[in-house]
């Protein structure tokens, strides 16, 4: 799994602040747009992802059982190269 991408910690004065990559922000509110923005992207990237599973599956079910489908998808998924924009 990896590392969480925000973090929720307390400043040397008490105060609840959020960090971000390289970003500190002090309110929630700070940090809500962000994390509204990338839930958005990744319901979209989820949804493009559902498409081109079931177009593949679609496309190979004469081809291949639905187990050998679903093996050669998990090898697309690991594939270092997946997570390259």
């Amino acid at each position: 799994m990896s590392e969480p991408r925000f973090i929720l910690c307390q400043d040397d004065f008490g105060n609840y602040e959020i960090r971000y990559d390289d970003k500190v922000f002090h309110f929630l509110w700070e940090a809500a747009p962000i994390l509204n923005e990338q839930q958005a992207t990744i319901k979209s990237k989820d949804k493009q992802l559902e498409r081109l599973y079931n177009y593949f599956q679609d496309y190979l079910k004469d081809e291949m059982s639905g187990n050998a489908f679903s093996e050669m998808w998990d090898f697309v998924k690991e594939d270092e190269r997946w997570n390259d924009e």
